[in-house]
């Protein structure tokens, strides 16, 4: 057995395996001595068949098998023993067949790999100053957030009985000629304004009634004569309204009402607990400094991804293009065309250049990542998506759901780049010089929105 590395360019190597019968011979016979113990054919007992029966039928798919095996272990070995730094796994030379002179067994074999080299990248802490915004809430921002919460906290959102201006949840069934309801008929809910509602009769005969109310009427009468208003309020295309009958049953579900919550101690309870906040100067001023805090995160976080940008645009970095080229050919399920390959490769390439860099700073500042950082991150994801359907969650609930979570697709690897790249901004965020600038916050939003922060 002889493996060698031979230097094709700066980034690129050959790795060229070269196989004697000796080398392999025995895994061969070992594994024809164990597929005569599995294997059952007609007429004879299992484990009774023929060697060289054996031999004869499953012999050169079994000398792959082994071959594609002590190949694999070997150029693994060779690569770690040699501590080359490579993308990806290696390729199999293009226009090369190893088995072109047969697979036949007392045969000597040459295999030939391309490997893409890694490059030694040398990462330099941006030395521009960044900016943080210091943001203030302006009085447009504190009245919306206000009348947010005052919209959320009314307590009448759902009353008994319908008024003019209210918002109706329809249940809507379809009836067949008859006047009956349709077997296998349209079956929806929509919610519709009542100040909406089309024709005035029908209005005025859903104002002033309780849920449950029920009545009949075209669909014209709740949408008007815009077939694509109709098709959009039954959830159908406008093709699929040929096949609907025009008349249905018309029962109210739900009655919704938008308002506002009083500003009073009761409503500042229900904002913020157990505070003592008893008049409304008071309330302001705790909304003023929650959006504050807000804002100075949001500030902190566009400073971040100001600096990750300045620390990861580097076009600098060569790669190994044909190779990687050539790998992404080999390792997708479904074939890519040359197309589709030089279109989607620049994105490819600058996110490689993006993970050496942080692999970089990890290595040479010696950043630990533990499993717990990938535990918490993942229970962090899982309790804001509970919180946010307002489901409260016990400890021993979220860590069972956080394990299985992980176990599942690239769950796993995808926390882990969150940690990853979170713990190199943390790092290059002591490094950095920050300067901080006053802003509106009208200008602030323009701002992030630019970046699309």
């Amino acid at each position: 057995m002889n493996i060698t590395a031979e230097k094709i360019s700066k980034l690129e190597n050959k790795v060229i395996l070269q196989l004697e019968p000796a080398d392999y011979s025995a895994k061969f016979e070992e594994a024809l001595k164990d597929y005569r113990r599995k294997v059952s054919m007609p007429g004879f007992r299992k484990g009774m068949v023929p060697a060289g029966l054996v031999k004869k039928m499953y012999g050169k798919a079994l000398l792959y098998e082994e071959l594609n095996k002590l190949v694999q272990e070997q150029v693994d070995a060779f690569l770690k023993e040699q501590a080359l730094e490579i993308f990806a796994q290696p390729v199999p030379e293009e226009g090369h067949d190893p088995f072109e002179g047969g697979l036949e067994e007392a045969t000597a074999f040459t295999f030939r790999f391309d490997i893409g080299l890694k490059p030694e990248v040398a990462v330099n802490i941006p030395a521009k100053s960044f900016v943080k915004y210091a943001v203030e809430p302006d009085q447009n921002l504190l009245t919306n957030y206000t009348n947010d919460l005052r919209k959320r906290y009314f307590t009448n959102a759902y009353p008994e009985t319908s008024e003019a201006g209210d918002n109706v949840f329809l249940r809507l069934k379809e009836l067949d000629e008859n006047g009956e309801l349709k077997n296998g008929g349209v079956v929806t809910v929509s919610l519709v304004k009542l100040a909406d509602i089309a024709d005035s009769k029908l209005q005025a005969e859903l104002t002033g009634i309780g849920k449950d109310y029920s009545t009949r009427n075209e669909l014209s009468a709740i949408f008007g004569n815009d077939p694509e208003k109709i098709a959009a309020g039954i959830k159908k295309s406008v093709e699929e309204l040929e096949s609907v009958n025009t008349a249905f049953e018309i029962t109210v579900s739900n009655i919704m009402r938008d308002g506002l919550a009083d500003m009073n101690t009761d409503f500042f309870r229900q904002v913020f607990g157990n505070e003592e906040i008893d008049t409304e100067e008071a309330f302001n001023d705790r909304i003023k400094l929650e959006l504050g805090r807000a804002l100075q995160a949001d500030a902190e976080r566009l400073l971040r991804n100001d600096l990750m940008e300045a620390l990861l645009d580097d076009e600098n970095i060569e790669l190994p293009d044909a190779f990687l080229k050539r790998w992404l050919k080999t390792a997708t399920e479904n074939p890519i065309d040359e197309t589709t390959l030089e279109t989607q490769y620049p994105e490819y390439a600058k996110q490689l250049r993006r993970d050496l860099i942080i692999d970089n700073i990890l290595k040479a500042n010696k950043l630990q990542i533990e499993s717990e950082e990938i535990m918490n991150e993942a229970r962090g994801l899982l309790y804001r998506q509970f919180s946010s359907y307002g489901i409260p969650i016990e400890e021993k609930d979220l860590n069972k759901y956080a394990l299985d979570y992980l176990r599942k697709d690239d769950n796993y690897a995808n926390l882990f780049y969150s940690v990853k790249f979170r713990k190199v901004e943390d790092h290059v965020r002591e490094l950095v010089k920050v300067d901080e600038k006053s802003i509106s916050y009208a200008d602030f939003e323009k701002l992030t929105q630019k970046k699309s922060v």
